[in-house]
């Protein structure tokens, strides 16, 4: 009893001390950062907070510092007295980012809170996450909610998932909402009650403040073209909306970093031919001549560089005439979704009124029938943008639909350049009665290097029998060639994964786009290998033919995976650890083993399923042979 009460007590007090210390380090956060600022926003609260970590280090940009919530000052107030969180560090650091806040986490079985103090005013909000496999938390078990103030945030949301779908190891979520006057922010992660032993994380959090009204209605006259809605044309963003940072996308040109937005420390992701359905790469525009005329609005509203870079259609009339410069966002379906477009006429043809005017379509709606820039903002070289809002509903059980971007240009008598242009787009979706959280990826998902890698650019039009495919390092590096597990007359064979509640590996056969082979070869292989069946043949999951890509998609799960530890084995960077030849052998034979034992257990009827040959693979002189030959269908 004593033991017990002696923990509820140290609880309590650690509650009350935490309500103090945050309310002074946010604070102090708050007002300690302030100085010469060379953005042209100064946010008030600009607060960075290491979850998991005792000591504060610098941003890799040196422009900001990462405090850390690990000491006595600093503790998260839990909600239960006797499952406190840990920190912990990650066991590897992560690929995809060199940031330290992602080497610590908070973690916990129980929920747990973070309370910040803040000035009253409209906030970004953004969550920090690496799911990695930290030291007794099970990886699959990382379920959990996010709640902020009165609004649910994520849903019994799988980090792991997320981070596979979008093709990274580190990620951020972006959140906007208003603090009322006097109000704490209360920022509660809880493991979900589905899972046993399901627990909640975190790396890192920010806030920072947002000028008044930059995404939020400020009056009537300037709410928001409210599509679908002939009766209802207009939608405001309230104070008692929250937003969350769907896409923020530099559309003609580089990706923007935190430190060089304009003193939110946003980020705008490059877009090149990404979610575009139709690429000509040859009309991207960029001019840095031509000085910025911020008239029409703040100029903290996007970095000039977004206003400085475009994607056009080009020039040539008939050829814009036949088709639509269509970018296509996979969002979630049953949400108000509030679209920011931004534009610029810099292009030094492009000079008066009527020189180019063109349409505009979201989410198959008409939002603008004859826009013109250069009448909108007074002159060339005047940046402006456009807000729209458009709910997007699924049919039956849709969990992921495409929000569509549109342009196309009038007729030939209304302007003088058949063209149409775009700088930017931000897509946020706002919330439903509190809720901002949307489902977990588990099908064709919102990757733009999946789409690329697919070619099929969001349409999902390839055709898989599986519904959980992802295939995420392949997509990941673009076809790294340090994922080549086997190539032929055909193409290369990579490695990549299945997401259907675990990564299982999958091998990827690419055509080679110079080979010989093409497409009666390519449908050949789909025929036979959907109706052979034999030990000696992996199963095909499926195939796409769109884009100019011809790929198949094979799987011996257990096969590969030993194939595939054995041609990590063969290319550590000391070769003293590399395997010998019968080391080599010995691991192949325990694979075609292994989908021996597969084939025996597997009573599936969906696709036919078969294994790669290796019966001939076993001396030193076939060691040329081992990694090229291996994996030819």
């Amino acid at each position: 009893m004593q033991n017990t009460y002696s923990k509820y007590i140290h609880a309590k007090i650690r509650a009350i001390l935490t309500l103090f210390h945050l309310s002074f380090f946010v604070c102090h956060l708050a007002y300690g950062v302030h100085g010469n600022s060379p953005h042209s926003y100064n946010a008030t609260e600009n607060i960075l907070l290491a979850c998991g970590s005792s000591y504060s280090f610098p941003s890799e940009d040196q422009t900001r510092t990462w405090f850390g919530d690990n000491s006595s000052q600093y503790f998260p107030l839990f909600e239960t007295q006797y499952n406190a969180s840990i920190a912990s560090a990650a066991p590897q650091n992560p690929r995809s980012s060199s940031e330290k806040y992602f080497l610590q986490a908070r973690l916990s079985h129980s929920p747990f809170t973070y309370i910040f103090n803040l000035t009253a005013g409209q906030k970004f909000i953004r969550l920090y996450f690496y799911p990695t496999l930290y030291p007794e938390f099970d990886n699959s078990k990382a379920f959990f909610s996010v709640k902020a103030g009165s609004f649910t945030l994520l849903s019994n949301f799988s980090a792991s998932f997320t981070a596979a779908a979008i093709g990274q190891d580190t990620f951020f979520k972006e959140f906007c909402l208003n603090v009322e006057e006097g109000e704490k922010l209360n920022i509660t992660f809880t493991p979900s009650p589905d899972y046993q032993q399901a627990y909640a994380f975190v790396n890192g959090i920010e806030i920072v403040s947002m000028p008044t009204n930059l995404y939020y209605t400020e009056a009537s006259s300037k709410a928001l073209k409210f599509l679908h809605r002939p009766t209802d044309p207009t939608y405001s963003i309230e104070n008692s909306t929250a937003l969350e940072t769907v896409y923020r996308v530099n559309i003609g040109g580089r990706l923007i970093s935190p430190h060089l937005d304009t003193g939110m420390f946003r980020t705008w992701f490059g877009s090149y031919a990404d979610y575009l359905t139709y690429v000509r790469p040859d009309y991207l525009r960029y001019n840095s001549s031509m000085p910025l005329n911020f008239s029409q609005m703040a100029n903290y509203t996007a970095p000039a560089e977004v206003y400085q870079s475009a994607m056009t259609m080009g020039l040539d009339q008939e050829i814009n005439a036949n088709y639509n410069l269509t970018w296509e966002f996979p969002v979630d379906s049953a949400f108000t979704y509030f679209v920011r477009l931004h534009f610029c006429e810099f292009q030094i043809e492009i000079t008066k009124v009527g020189d180019r005017v063109f349409q505009v379509d979201i989410a198959n709606e008409t939002a603008e029938n004859h826009l013109d820039i250069i009448a909108l903002g007074n002159g060339n070289g005047v940046p402006i943008y456009k807000d729209y809002a458009v709910i997007i509903i699924g049919k039956g059980n849709e969990k992921k639909l495409n929000l569509s971007v549109a342009l196309h240009p009038t007729a030939k008598w209304m302007s003088t350049y058949s063209d149409a242009t775009l700088s930017g787009v931000e897509i946020f979706k706002v919330d439903n009665y509190g809720n901002l959280a949307g489902p977990n990826p588990d099908a064709l998902i919102n990757s733009p290097q999946f789409y690329s890698f697919f070619g099929v650019n969001g349409k999902q039009k390839a055709q898989f029998p599986f519904q959980f495919l992802f295939l995420r390092t392949v997509a990941t590096n673009n076809f790294d060639d340090i994922l080549i597990i086997g190539n032929g007359g055909f193409g290369n064979v990579y490695k990549g994964w299945l997401i259907n509640n675990e990564a299982t590996p999958v091998a990827i056969k690419r055509l080679n786009p110079g080979s010989q082979q093409g497409a009666v070869e390519f449908t050949t292989e789909i025929e036979m290998f959907s109706q052979l069946r034999h030990r000696h043949l992996v199963s095909l999951i499926g195939y796409c033919d769109d884009g100019g890509e011809m790929i198949l998609d094979n799987i011996g799960p257990e096969s590969l995976k030993k194939f595939g530890e054995v041609a990590v084995s063969c290319l550590h960077e000391d070769r003293n650890k590399r395997p010998s030849m019968n080391e080599v052998v010995h691991g192949l034979e325990f694979a075609l083993q292994l989908q021996k034992s597969e084939d025996k257990d597997d009573e599936v009827g969906e696709i036919d399923k078969g294994k790669m040959p290796v019966e001939n693979y076993g001396t030193d002189d076939d060691s040329d042979l081992l990694f090229t030959d291996y994996l030819e269908f």
